[in-house]
């Protein structure tokens, strides 16, 4: 996980090209979570992704994740995409990520490395597009986040490698991110972070902000389970 920051922190300071494509978004989302047991989660969410105004896309996703150990929580989503084109149309499409969350506490730091592999269920979408985090391909997720001692806000910051399938598996983007989660909000999960990606194939740079909301619901299931395990 070292190597992963040290390679990150190496490529940010790399200067962008004066004719490079920059993408400045703001993405927003909200959704909900529902604990149906201590080990299932299921969860919607409504994504928009706007550049800096204009939607570019929406799109609904739909999680379940299990965990299988306290230390690895794989799941899968379910994405109805809705992208606009270089035409302003916007194509609908169907997405699925394999997720395999691993994470661990040491001290007042939350370790995490998520592998994700996202495929679509509608046609190959073109090379134009292949910058996108929505194509298909593997995903590496390192992340770091330390909880303050009587603080509300957690920095996090993490690096996310891209890889694509074509003639071999090769490493085609980078981003960086780091902000905050916000605790003490009851029930509600809230995250503000800044992210960084530039493309390793060509001049392509993206700048966003990233604000999700998210309201947890449990079932009368697992709120028994969390109410037996704290009279152990």
């Amino acid at each position: 996980m070292r190597v992963f920051f040290i390679i990150s922190l190496l490529a940010f300071y790399s200067a962008e090209k004066a004719n490079a494509q920059v993408d400045h978004e703001m993405w927003l989302s909200g959704g909900v979570k529902y604990s149906l047991t201590k080990k299932l989660d299921l969860s919607g969410e409504l994504n928009l992704r706007m550049e800096p105004v204009i939607l570019n896309t929406f799109f609904t996703e739909f999680t379940g994740k299990y965990e299988v150990t306290k230390w690895f929580k794989p799941s899968i989503d379910y994405r109805i995409v809705s992208e606009r084109n270089k035409f302003n149309n916007y194509h609908m499409s169907q997405r699925v990520n394999l997720n395999a969350n691993f994470g661990t506490n040491y001290k007042r730091f939350e370790l995490g490395f998520r592998a994700r592999a996202q495929t679509t269920l509608t046609r190959v979408r073109s090379s134009e597009s292949s910058f996108s985090d929505l194509a298909p391909g593997i995903r590496l997720k390192p992340e770091i986040l330390y909880d303050i001692n009587n603080s509300y806000i957690s920095p996090v910051v993490s690096s996310e490698f891209f890889f694509k399938n074509d003639n071999g598996i090769i490493m085609n983007k980078v981003r960086i991110a780091a902000g905050v989660d916000f605790e003490m909000l009851g029930p509600f999960n809230v995250s503000l972070k800044y992210m960084y990606g530039f493309s390793l194939i060509s001049p392509k740079y993206e700048h966003i902000i990233a604000f999700s909301f998210t309201r947890k619901y449990k079932s009368s299931a697992s709120k028994k389970q969390d109410n037996k395990k704290k009279k152990k």
